[in-house]
């Protein structure tokens, strides 16, 4: 499958695996609208790991929970620090846009994890997660660099995967 050549010059290749490519949102000095319309850039039908490892919690993330409400066809999984509340946030902004009609109608289907390491959540994602869109974008929010190194570590994952 192409990546979609209209995707915004924020969101990064990050490679392919078997039958599905993956795509990094980037989210590291980026304001909260320039990360949503980043999402909003994909304009093909994708599957998004909402990955937050900051310690700014949930409380600015409004744009970006209803940006990935609108935008996701597939599955949202959501991981790392208030993922059940992020989880919730994006079931709450599908409602209010009129995908659901109440919480947990499963569109999009969405699935948190607090507890997975990076290390543990590269291989998942090399796996492909939860749903079968051919395009995964992972939005990865962190303090410092922890966001590039993330996608190395992920790339890396992608490359060990296809090797096998």
């Amino acid at each position: 499958m192409p990546i979609d050549s209209h995707l915004s010059a924020e969101v990064e290749h990050l490679g392919r695996a078997y039958d599905f490519e993956l795509i990094g949102v980037r989210t590291q000095g980026r304001s909260e609208i320039e990360v949503a319309e980043n999402i909003a850039s994909v304009r093909t039908e994708f599957d998004c790991f909402l990955i937050n490892r900051s310690g700014g919690g949930t409380s600015s993330a409004e744009l970006v929970t209803l940006a990935v409400a609108r935008c996701v066809r597939g599955w949202v999984e959501i991981f790392g620090t208030d993922a059940e509340a992020i989880h919730d946030a994006v079931d709450q902004a599908s409602v209010r846009i009129g995908r659901q009609t109440s919480i947990g109608d499963g569109d999009p289907m969405t699935a948190w994890n607090s507890v997975m390491t990076d290390d543990e959540l590269a291989k998942y994602i090399a796996t492909g997660g939860q749903g079968d869109c051919g395009l995964k974008a992972v939005v990865y929010f962190a303090d410092g660099s922890e966001e590039a190194l993330f996608y190395e570590r992920l790339k890396n994952c992608l490359n060990w995967r296809r090797r096998k």
